[in-house]
């Protein structure tokens, strides 16, 4: 894993340019890993816009993840509080970008993002806190793009409050 004090930041690139201010996002998530109010609240909409930008994830997209997983493990362990569903909703997204070709992931950080991915479903296991729709979909949408089941992971993704009521409804289940 790239430690964060890395120089290393500082030549990579994202969506928007020079990926030098990441490092300083992903501290501040682990420093913050609580939920978000809204989806413009920061660090995570910085971060959503830079590594999974309309989709695509690029080099620093896989660099994070494992920060990312981090972060989470760290604050489930000192039992922080609920936790922002972005820990597992944005690698999920990265993972979907890279299976549909939309990221190439580089083979110098291959082990340690894989290794990342790898130790979401315990996580997502190991969580203490209520599983509102968000939660559910989040979750669901990681363990599904973790076991390669890419269409399901982002139709779970697509499937807001008002898609699975029209969903239910449309079904004559609700």
């Amino acid at each position: 894993m790239l430690p964060l004090d890395d120089p290393l930041w500082e030549e990579l690139t994202h969506a928007h340019g020079s990926a030098a201010e990441i490092p300083r996002l992903l501290q501040q998530v682990t420093e913050s890993p609580g939920p978000k109010v809204s989806y413009r609240d920061e660090p995570w909409f910085t971060l959503w816009s830079s590594l999974c930008h309309h989709g695509e994830a690029n080099e620093v997209s896989f660099v994070a993840v494992p920060h990312l997983v981090a972060a989470l493990e760290g604050a489930l362990h000192e039992e922080r509080g609920p936790v922002a569903w972005d820990f597992f909703q944005l690698p999920a997204s990265i993972e979907i970008a890279r299976a549909r070709g939309r990221g190439e992931l580089p083979e110098e950080c291959a082990l340690d993002y894989t290794r990342a991915l790898d130790r979401l479903p315990a996580l997502a296991i190991s969580l203490h806190q209520p599983w509102e729709h968000e939660g559910a979909q989040a979750v669901c949408a990681t363990l599904a793009a973790v076991r390669g089941e890419i269409d399901l992971a982002e139709a779970i993704l697509e499937l807001g409050r008002d898609a699975t009521d029209r969903f239910l409804r449309r079904e004559g289940l609700r």
